[in-house]
């Protein structure tokens, strides 16, 4: 179109990266890819963690870090792709609302996915959110 009202105009712009450290039980990853695109309010993630190692079979994989702290309206998920075999059900990355971490849980049940399943293999993932 031919709208050019300075209220419509793109000011807020970033690309970036960031660090992610998972919570508890000493788990620890290497080889990482953490870029951000913000675009706005909405934060375009991609993100690929190699090789964990160190994670406990009695603690929720919970990756701390993401670039923005989330919107207290938000809740997104996004599908892991994983080199680790037979995860049932699939894994989710969730972000909850007013936070800058995720939750690694299975697909479908909701559960939280021990660090231990994926000592020696890594994920990767696109995901979005809303940031506050």
């Amino acid at each position: 179109g031919t709208d050019t009202a300075a209220a419509n105009a793109l000011d807020d712009y970033e690309e970036g990266t960031f660090t992610l450290s998972a919570s508890g039980g000493g788990s620890s990853f290497t080889s990482t890819v953490s870029r951000y695109i913000k675009i706005g309010r909405v934060v375009h993630i991609f993100l690929q963690l190699d090789s964990f190692s160190g994670g406990s079979s009695s603690t929720d994989l919970v990756l701390n870090g993401l670039p923005f702290t989330s919107s207290s309206s938000n809740n997104s998920a996004a599908v892991i792709h994983t080199n680790k075999p037979l995860i049932s059900n699939g894994a989710i990355f969730q972000i909850a609302g007013n936070t800058s971490s995720a939750n690694v849980r299975t697909q479908f049940a909701s559960d939280g996915i021990k660090q231990s399943n994926f000592n020696g293999y890594g994920i990767s993932l696109n995901a979005t959110y809303v940031a506050g």
